[in-house]
């Protein structure tokens, strides 16, 4: 109630649209009156805050349980709490669960006394993070040995048809209209989609985001001594 007597409503709160890091407090979860959901969005890439490709949600067919997407794509599951079987968090951190007929969400507090907050985190990879720390990580193209809880992403031995070459095409590629927010799994994704690509890059060096794919008839050719080469990655 403000001086006047009147209510006062809550408008906007930062807490209910947190970025890419969960703080004790936060929740995440859905608002079964509004429809409105929390959840943490990745980075378009280490330097670039835009949304990125990466989400931790809840899950909304299994209540109780976190899972990583992908542009809509499950890639991870936590399991049921409170027995995550992928989710490796420390003492720091004490969970809990809420479920009624207005809202269902997890938060979290700290346990202890601690000079900064325990926090989780989604990276532009779409790896979760604990304090800094790598605790899951599911995209086959970064290199990663996958966890058992993943079950999405691209194959295996994706990374294995690739080569990632410093050097030049000898045309110019194909690059996609407003591409500025997009990553390089992104660029993969858009490349593995034509039949014809048999390479592409990130064209932004400044933060790691746009994309240019090139077709059958360019040609590499590898310069690893010229600073103005690009790192290409060639079928």
């Amino acid at each position: 109630m403000n001086p006047s007597g009147s209510m006062e409503r809550e408008l906007w709160q930062s807490f209910d649209y947190p970025t890419d890091i969960l703080l004790p407090g936060m929740k995440l979860g859905l608002n079964l009156q509004t429809g409105h959901e929390w959840f943490l969005r990745s980075w378009t890439s280490e330097d670039s805050p835009a949304e990125g490709e990466f989400t931790l949600n809840i899950d909304p067919n299994v209540s109780n349980q976190f899972i990583i997407q992908r542009r809509g794509e499950v890639l991870w599951t936590s399991g049921l709490f409170p027995h995550w079987r992928a989710l490796d968090l420390d003492s720091d951190f004490h969970f809990s669960y809420t479920s009624n007929e207005q809202e269902r969400y997890f938060n979290y507090s700290q346990n202890g006394n601690f000079t900064s907050f325990p926090t989780l985190q989604i990276d532009s990879k779409g790896s979760l993070t604990v304090t800094g720390a790598l605790s899951i990580s599911c995209p086959g193209f970064e290199g990663y040995v996958r966890p058992s809880s993943c079950v999405g992403y691209f194959p295996d031995d994706f990374e294995l048809n690739w080569a990632r070459k410093r050097g030049f095409m000898s045309a110019d590629g194909f690059k996609f209209k407003g591409s500025n927010n997009m990553s390089r799994d992104d660029c993969a994704t858009k490349c593995l989609s034509n039949c014809s690509c048999i390479a592409f890059a990130i064209t932004n060096k400044n933060n790691n985001t746009a994309c240019e794919i090139w077709g059958r008839g360019s040609k590499f050719k590898e310069d690893n001594n010229n600073t103005d080469a690009r790192y290409i990655c060639v079928w």
